[in-house]
């Protein structure tokens, strides 16, 4: 089935209510000539993440942007079935009589169910009534939760457990930030560091500007501008003052997708990674649709072009070595993984790679699966990733940390 009607709130499978679904898709796509999960999120930038989250093209959203050549529904009874199966989860048989209809909710994936003997499950935080995770992001030793109601920072510096160092509304910021040691946010235009438990201090050095994109590479924030590629050390503030390195470039050439950073220079493609003490670009081998990288390592959706000028979107897993990438393994994907990867100094690397009701172990050295991992709450569009603690998983409605016993 085709990525765009496919049912990923419900882990893609093929089923009568994956149907039902997909002719809403189609549907609503004659009626307002708009796909129900297209437009430009600022924090859910594919359609897989759109359909999980629950957000369509008439969400009262404001991070959304809808296409200019959306036009709404204007018969009650018909918005009121696809909110139902856009906006709540229900899945039916689309009627057109205007006649409403009872929705009949899918059972609800089991997020507490039994495991392989040797995985242990800790959940790190409870969610409150209607609240849901949007965004995370973890370092060696900390872990930065977004939801819809608030931000939670936590110590992961131990191994087994974690600590609730920072909680603040969703009101209190727009975006928050993590180093290794600071916490910053974006509050407007401007930007905040953390100095104690409730006292922000503005710093004076930078603005936000309106047409401003930004993604996370450990403690460097890279914000792409119109004119300018900005990298702010989050964790070197001195006073009122943040470091920044800014060079300059043709904004509209950049791209950011899944917490990458990639630029269209002459024909070719670069993409960024933290190189050490910095971040560095490196020339694409394959024409990018999708990436995700962290430190060296690098999971790719690429186009393919066939000689009866045919597109598909295939998956590689690579290494970035002397400022080169190489790619080592070809994987039949779906869809981009949110991996955790571990280093080691003595041997190969590991790569914990989400599916649906299990982790795969990769090493790095070849990209060969070492171990399959039993565990019932992971999915394919679960998010993982690597602290001294564990590893954290997380979806919109739990967030747990996962250690061998």
């Amino acid at each position: 089935m085709l990525d765009e009607i496919r049912d990923r709130l419900y882990g893609g499978q093929v089923s009568p209510e994956s149907d039902y679904f997909a002719l809403s898709i189609l549907a609503f796509n004659l009626l307002t000539h708009t796909h129900p999960f297209k437009g430009v999120h600022k924090t859910l930038r594919s359609l897989a993440e759109r359909m999980i989250y629950k957000v369509p093209v008439f969400a009262p959203d404001p991070d959304l942007i809808k296409p200019k050549c959306f036009v709404p529904i204007v018969v009650p009874a018909l918005q009121t079935q696809f909110e139902d199966i856009f906006m709540k989860g229900n899945r039916f048989l689309i009627q057109t009589d205007q006649q409403p209809v009872q929705a009949q909710p899918l059972q609800k994936m089991q997020t507490q169910t039994a495991q392989k003997a040797d995985l242990l499950i800790k959940p790190i935080f409870e969610l409150t009534q209607g609240e849901q995770i949007r965004d995370s992001f973890a370092i060696t030793n900390r872990l930065l939760v977004k939801t819809n109601q608030r931000y939670l920072v936590f110590d992961c510096s131990n191994y087994g457990y974690t600590v609730l160092k920072h909680e603040f509304s969703a009101k209190e910021a727009d975006q928050v930030w993590i180093g290794e040691k600071e916490v910053l946010a974006q509050k407007g235009m401007e930007l905040w560091v953390l100095r104690n438990q409730n006292d922000w201090e503005r710093l004076n050095n930078f603005q936000f500007k309106k047409e401003s994109q930004w993604t996370q590479y450990k403690n460097i924030l890279a914000i792409v501008e119109d004119e300018f590629l900005k990298m702010l050390y989050l964790d070197e503030t001195n006073k009122d003052f943040v470091r920044i390195e800014q060079t300059p470039v043709f904004g509209k050439g950049f791209q950011i997708r899944s917490g990458a950073l990639w630029q269209q220079v002459g024909g070719q493609q670069y993409f960024f990674y933290h190189s050490g003490k910095t971040l560095s670009t490196v020339l694409s081998p394959l024409p990018i649709q999708d990436l995700k990288i962290l430190d060296n390592q690098l999971l790719m959706a690429y186009r393919n072009y066939n000689p009866n000028k045919e597109t598909a979107i295939l998956y590689a897993y690579g290494t970035v070595q002397n400022l080169q990438a190489k790619m080592q393994a070809y994987i039949d994907l779906e869809n981009l993984k949110y991996f955790a990867y571990k280093a080691s100094n003595v041997h190969h690397g590991l790569i914990f790679e989400p599916a649906d009701d299990q982790i795969l172990v990769r090493r790095t050295e070849d990209f060969a699966v070492l171990q399959e991992i039993d565990c019932k709450i992971i999915s394919d569009f679960t998010e993982l990733s690597s602290t001294q603690a564990g590893i954290v998983a997380i979806q919109p409605d739990y967030c747990v940390l996962l250690n061998k016993k």
